[in-house]
């Protein structure tokens, strides 16, 4: 697998570590997620779109400086998102959406029902005193008592239902806090993180392009365009040259010890592992 690919690929994806992902609890289908106000949603889309939102790293094979290029970009727009984003500010705007959501308007919503099940209940009990009951059958009387039962019913119910809803958002808005708590450090320590990461192999990247260079003066590269030099932290081969010890000791703290094979061709430079 080309390994710069992957590390791209990795840091390019990195805005899921502040996504949707991140908030998991903000997304649900039912009561709490329909609840949910604008605000989340809108600052939740600010910090998804992190670092990477104008500019993405580019994966697709290329010269070893459009590389260093590459990483350039990625950690300069790391930085500004770090200098950007108040995260006291992210966390207060996301509290006062939260508290935006509490068992006062869940019960309001569900008085409603309840206004609309009396207002039956008022209407079918009117309609009964009005009518002549000597008139009416007994089968008549009967079903609309049955009625009133169980509108009255369906009233006790709907007590029963409120209560068990303020239950379960109370536990909801306390899983959100938690989540809320957990989730923010996170994500700017892992932003910080994928920005040292990318420094770190901005730096490697720089040095292989020196010892390319230095290679090249030394006459070990014929075409700097197409080469492929292998290291295994014992040996160095140059397009299949094994070189003697000077050379070797010469560029081994370019490679910090470890294995690696580094490949242009025609231009686009790759790194690869064992099974390239």
């Amino acid at each position: 697998m080309n390994q710069f690919k992957g590390l791209l690929l990795a840091t390019a994806l990195f805005g899921s570590v502040c996504s949707a992902y991140a908030f998991p609890f903000f997304h649900g289908n039912g009561l709490m997620g329909g609840l949910i106000s604008e605000g989340i949603a809108e600052e939740e889309h600010k910090i998804a779109s992190a670092a990477y939102q104008d500019e993405r790293v580019d994966t697709v094979p290329q010269s070893l400086e459009a590389h260093i290029l590459s990483l350039e970009k990625a950690e300069k727009k790391l930085t500004e998102e770090l200098l950007a984003k108040n995260w006291q500010e992210v966390e207060k705007s996301i509290q006062t959406a939260l508290a935006k959501i509490n068992s006062g308007e869940i019960e309001r919503t569900l008085a409603k029902a309840m206004e609309s099940i009396e207002q039956s209940k008022q209407q079918l009990a009117k309609e009964l005193k009005e009518l002549d009951i000597k008139k009416l059958s007994a089968l008549t009387e009967k079903e609309m008592n049955a009625q009133l039962k169980a509108l009255d019913k369906e009233m006790q119910q709907l007590k029963i239902e409120i209560q068990q809803v303020k239950a379960d958002t109370r536990q909801q808005q306390q899983n959100l806090q938690r989540e809320l708590k957990r989730t923010l450090p996170s994500i700017e320590q892992e932003l910080k993180k994928a920005k040292e990461e990318i420094r770190s192999t901005q730096e490697t990247f720089i040095g292989y392009r020196e010892m390319i260079a230095d290679m090249s003066r030394d006459g070990l590269l014929t075409d700097v365009a197409n080469y492929r030099i292998e290291y295994d932290g014992s040996s160095l081969l140059i397009d299949g040259k094994l070189q003697p010890a000077n050379v070797f000791k010469k560029y081994m703290p370019y490679f910090k010890g470890k294995k690696i094979v580094l490949q242009n061709k025609q231009n686009k430079f790759d790194i690869l592992t064992d099974r390239d």
